[in-house]
């Protein structure tokens, strides 16, 4: 490195003395081009003035000695070259040495850089130096010559202050003479002995010493500043934090004065007023790609949190990194144990943090602050730090809630009292839902845990808790818990819990054989509670593996026979039952809100909370149901539980498919995919793949139904009422294609298999009315109808849906003459309903029977009208569903985009307006007071329009009509 010189009275273009670390003296003509551009100085204008007055008073003889005081990055390294660029311009010599903590051990290793840089090196005595311009011979070693030249030998190990005072004052008779030590509180307990015989010695000579300092209590510095300070001679300059209006000029030279104005707050709350923070955050923002005018921490600021670091003294890095292990608010009692500092140690580490700009007050100033002391912390520390803070955070009486972190980055917890507070830690994790630091600390706890059946308990916690985000996680489980509980190692609560686990991932024997296993503790007593909610589990039981519906279905209807079931579970699973046995009643939605309301989702609710919602599905409540469904799934996506949210999104699906609403329902379908992987799905992904493809073969997307059926499904889901789902909307899917045989084959499977399970109940799904579809498709006439009448009859008065389905059977299958009267039912079984996607199917069924009778006029209002309800209902008619002769007439342009002849042309504005109200189902009298007209007026419009429009009742009306103006305009004759 060079160190630059000039001799008094030097000046750029002239030949100018520079003076390299081996002492060689060398010459070069316009010295001014090797000279590095200053660096600006921020609100040091003050200290400027003081250095360069005292050079002044040392250019007339007058000596003085300037300590520069601040914080690590404060500024004194620049301080200290601004002021030596300062020196050179005016023509005097500037000797510079920087101590470092690495060279601490090194003797004389300050004055070794001084006599280096005087070019002193080959000098004894009184022998001059080489004159400018001479070229010196090749030194010796370094240390052997200054040890030479200070008169240390083997005998002598001091160094002899007065040859460093007779060379450095007889280099200043020829010109003013700088010293200046960057860092001398680092400098060797030798060299600063050389520095305070120079120091006392200099009111009388033409020296200056300058020297930088932290004010830290290192080894034997003390000792050295307070005798600088005895000397009357002797300047303190103290360097402070800068302040906004600083930071903000500092600023203007990265992003201009407008700007840094906008950033300066920011910046000096971050930075502390730390010029080299500040510096790096202004850095930061300009390489920032996210160009979101916002001040935030990067790499260069992490680094320059680094730089501070480890430029402190040791101490305050202990501290800072037990700060952040322990946490922003610990007490300086707790940090110096957990450094092994005496509080007074470590109240001054605290204090000198603060001023580096690193900590306000108690804690760290930013968040990155707090992660870039993280990152210099190594692995093996880290965890030691952790460990070491969680004994004395225990000791302290901390909570569970802050020991288990520490615990769990410990990595090895071998304290008797770890794993309870790992365990009491998860709980809560779990009941503010921190899922993901649960399952840290319970697998942690599992790790440290020496009682089998505490591991037992862990590990189904464990299993519960990673289930809500990650079924698949948790499926590698299940072996051991299920050993534990065929050994008699488990609750009977965590009984019940992995019965569900083991359903859900296609394991039904094992969960079957847990759950004879309960019944026989049940049965001998030997279980310390009764399972709340038992019939519910039996029922689950049943309905993810099919073949055991027949088995538990008699005892939870005895259950449900049972006077006053109390528990939540015990009611859901008795009202699931009625449904399922009995169909609804008018206290069914009664009874389901009072199970739904003011209960918590949670691990132990969710099963309740999902037959309560079957229950309204499946008795075909359907806004009850989508109502509790969209509140549930709402609070399981603010609570993070991916498979809540998942599990609810499927119900929601279905909903929405069930009353028409397929649109909707492809939002609550993608997300049910999307949230989770197929593989966590287990045995139930048949039920969030069925969704899909009944919505995408709904709308037409039939490349996308396809897509979605070749998604690998495991065959135990073909055991279960998702697997019947998935075979069902497959069949649909078919049919839209026109696969007739396989979807026939899907829906006699699905029969099949309900019947052999005792599990045939239209309700969950009415696989009659689709194999009815099929047969019609294949020309098997009677045996559609034979299949219709069945499903009629086991459906009764409710069920809009399935019972028009099973009308449209009826009407293509019977007599064409009765098959408008059939369709006509049908579509006010809907209208009422909602259900506007089976509306629309029915109301092009109803055109095409009219097509079959050759009633042309009214074929074309009933397709017209199909068409606008499936536009309304965001879908498309499925390929081929209305005759080829009436779809051109039935839409409202032709190919060319000019408007077809449609009779709905023909009416006048006033018989528009009532023929909408009546479409709708107005009375003449309700219609003639909306429109402010006689009850004759409307019945003579009514004439007219069915007489235009060829039609003879209200219900043949089409429901969209074009109504110009305001509905309650009056009508004119």
């Amino acid at each position: 490195m060079l160190v630059r010189a000039r001799a008094r009275g030097g000046s750029p273009g002239i030949r100018s003395e520079y003076i390299d670390h081996t002492g060689n003296l060398a010459a070069c003509e316009g010295m001014c081009e090797l000279r590095v551009c200053p660096i600006s100085l921020v609100e040091r204008a003050e200290e400027i003035s003081c250095l360069e007055q005292l050079y002044a008073e040392c250019a007339q003889g007058r000596g003085n000695i300037a300590l520069i005081s601040g914080p690590v990055a404060g500024g004194k390294t620049a301080l200290l070259q601004r002021f030596a660029d300062h020196v050179e311009s005016v023509g005097g010599v500037f000797l510079k040495a920087t101590a470092s903590l690495a060279e601490y051990v090194l003797p004389l290793e300050v004055v070794g850089q001084l006599t280096a840089a005087a070019g002193l090196l080959a000098e004894r005595g009184d022998v001059a130096a080489p004159p400018p311009g001479a070229r010196a011979a090749a030194p010796p070693a370094v240390e052997s010559v200054v040890q030479s030249v200070l008169g240390v030998s083997e005998e002598t190990a001091e160094p002899d202050p007065r040859r460093l005072g007779r060379i450095l004052f007889g280099l200043a008779e020829r010109g003013p003479l700088v010293v200046g030590v960057d860092d001398v509180h680092y400098a060797d307990p030798r060299s600063l002995q050389c520095l305070l015989y120079l120091a006392r010695r200099l009111p009388s000579t033409r020296v200056l010493l300058v020297l930088t300092e932290e004010a830290l209590l290192q080894r034997e510095y003390p000792r050295f500043r307070a005798e600088l300070f005895r000397q009357p001679h002797c300047h303190h300059l103290r360097l402070k934090p800068l302040s906004k209006s600083g930071v903000a000029a500092l600023l203007a030279g990265y992003v201009g004065r407008f700007r840094s104005r906008q950033l300066a707050t920011a910046c000096h709350r971050i930075s502390g007023g730390n010029p080299l923070l500040a510096r790096a955050l202004a850095e930061d923002h300009l390489n920032d790609a996210t160009e979101n005018g916002e001040l935030t921490p990067g790499p260069a600021f992490s680094q320059a949190v680094a730089t501070c670091l480890y430029r402190c003294e040791p101490a305050m890095l202990r501290t800072a990194k037990a700060l952040a292990v322990v946490g922003d608010y610990a007490s300086p009692e707790v940090l110096g144990e957990v450094v092994a500092l005496d509080p007074e140690m470590t109240e001054q580490a605290l204090s000198g943090l603060n001023a580096v700009g690193l900590l306000d007050g108690g804690g760290f100033r930013h968040p990155a602050v707090t992660a870039a002391v993280r990152q210099t912390t190594r692995a093996g520390e880290n965890a030691a730090l952790h460990g070491r803070a969680a004994r004395i955070l225990h000791g302290h009486g901390v909570s569970a809630a802050r020991l288990a972190p520490h615990l769990v980055a410990a990595g090895r917890v071998s304290e008797p009292w770890g794993v309870p507070v790992l365990r009491e830690a998860a709980t809560e994790a779990l009941a503010g839902d921190r899922i993901g630091f649960a399952v840290d600390c319970l697998s942690a706890a599992a790790r440290a845990a020496t009682d089998e059946d505490e591991q037992t308990a862990i590990r189904m916690a464990l299993a519960r808790a990673k289930w809500r985000v990650n079924p698949l996680a948790a499926a590698r489980h299940l072996p051991e818990l299920t050993a534990a509980a065929r050994a008699g190692r488990m609750t009977p609560d965590d009984m019940a819990t992995l019965i569900g686990l083991l359903v859900w991932h296609g394991s039904s024997d094992e969960a079957t054989a847990v759950l004879e296993l309960l019944d026989q503790r049940e049965r001998a007593g030997t279980c310390a509670e009764t399972v709340e909610g038992a019939e519910l589990i039996r029922l689950w039981l049943g309905f993810a593996h099919a073949g055991q519906f027949g088995r538990v279905r008699p005892e939870v209807e005895a259950a449900e026979a049972a006077p006053a079931p109390g528990s939540r579970p015990t009611r859901a699973a008795a009202l699931l039952s009625a449904v399922l046995t009995r169909g609804a009643d008018e206290d069914t939605v009664t009874r389901a809100e009072q199970i739904l309301q003011g209960a918590r989702l949670d691990d132990a609710t969710l099963l309740t909370e999902v037959a309560t919602l079957s229950a309204l599905m499946y008795a075909d409540r359907l806004d009850e149901a989508g109502h509790w469904c969209d509140t549930l799934l709402r609070e399981a996506g603010k609570r993070g539980a991916l498979t809540w949210q998942a599990f609810f999104a499927t119900v929601r699906a279905d909903i929405s498919v069930r009353q028409g609403r397929i649109a909707a329902a492809e939002e609550p379908a993608h997300l049910a995919l999307s949230l989770i992987s197929p593989g966590s799905w287990g045995v139930a992904i048949g039920a969030p793949i069925a969704n899909m493809v009944l919505v995408t073969t709904a709308l037409g997307r039939y490349d996308e139904a396809a897509a979605y059926l070749n998604m690998p499904v495991p065959e135990g889901a073909f055991q279960n009422v998702a697997g019947l789902r998935y075979l069902a909307a497959r069949g649909r899917y078919y049919m839209a294609v026109d696969r007739p045989h396989a979807a026939l084959d899907d829906f006699w499977t699905c029969g099949d298999l309900m019947r052999k399970w005792g599990a045939d109940i239209p309700t969950v799904l009415p696989w009659r009315t689709d194999l009815a579809g099929a047969c019609l498709a294949l020309g098997k006439r009677d045996q559609a109808r034979d299949l219709a009448l069945e499903q009629l009859a086991r459906l009764g008065a409710e069920y809009p849906s399935v019972r028009a389905q099973s009308l449209r059977v009826l009407a293509r299958a019977g007599d064409a003459a009765k098959a408008p009267a059939l369709l006509h039912e049908a579509v006010e079984n809907l209208s009422s309903a909602g259900q506007g996607y089976e509306l629309a199917l029915t109301v092009a069924e109803l055109s095409r029977a009219y097509h079959a009778l050759r009633d042309e006029t009214r074929a074309r209002l009933q397709a017209r009208r199909a068409y606008r309800i499936a536009e309304d209902c965001d879908m498309e008619l499925p390929r081929g569903i209305l005759p080829r002769e009436i779809v051109g007439a039935a839409l409202p342009f032709d190919g060319v985009g000019t408007p077809v002849d449609d009779p709905v042309n023909e009416l006048s504005d006033a018989e528009l307006r009532v023929a909408a109200l009546a479409s709708q189902g107005h009375t003449n009298r309700q219609i003639a007071s909306k429109l402010f007209v006689t009850v004759s007026t409307v019945e003579q419009h009514l004439t007219r329009v069915y007489r235009k429009l060829n039609v003879s009742r209200r219900t043949d009306l089409p429901l969209e009509l074009p109504v110009p103006g305001d509905e309650s305009a009056a009508a004119g004759g």
